[in-house]
């Protein structure tokens, strides 16, 4: 927690995978933007990070956590930000109309993969397996959320079960 001129709370979780003994982590900035998903590139040297109200993509200083623009994805309401393990960024978003994107972590570039074919999305997470198969969640409704797979070729996801 920072208290100053871009005052941020963090959270912030660090563990170790048991199969493949890579770190992951989990961190969410709130405060100077309005809620920011990060996450750290594939090499673990870039931590990037995406406004939910603005869609601007920024990167994230690990020594103060200075924000620096790298541009707007121009996605409405995004969700969790991740990397897969073939080093490209996606993201999908909120809403009963979310799409399932990937971003050019460079210039922000945003480019829509395709629907996930779901009712709702709220507050989503996104995590990857080390072989690159794409899960979501929070997808129904607060009460019944879903786990999902997402498919990287056409953004539609295919409910698992109702997290319980």
């Amino acid at each position: 927690m920072r208290r100053g001129p871009n005052e941020w709370l963090k959270f912030t979780k660090f563990e170790k995978d048991p199969m493949t003994a890579k770190c992951f982590h989990c961190l969410m900035l709130v405060g100077c933007v309005s809620v920011l998903s990060c996450c750290f590139s594939t090499r673990g040297t870039t931590l990037l990070g995406i406004d939910s109200d603005t869609g601007n993509l920024y990167q994230v200083s690990t020594a103060n956590a200075a924000l620096t623009l790298i541009g707007n994805t121009g996605i409405a309401t995004p969700a969790d930000l991740q990397f897969a393990p073939d080093g490209s960024l996606y993201t999908f978003n909120v809403g009963t109309n979310s799409v399932l994107f990937r971003i050019e972590p460079n210039t922000a570039h945003a480019t829509a993969i395709g629907p996930l074919g779901l009712s709702l999305v709220f507050e989503g997470g996104l995590a990857f397996t080390p072989d690159g198969v794409a899960y979501g969640c929070n997808g129904g409704t607060a009460a019944a959320a879903q786990l999902f797979k997402l498919n990287l070729a056409t953004g539609h996801a295919t409910i698992i079960g109702t997290v319980s």
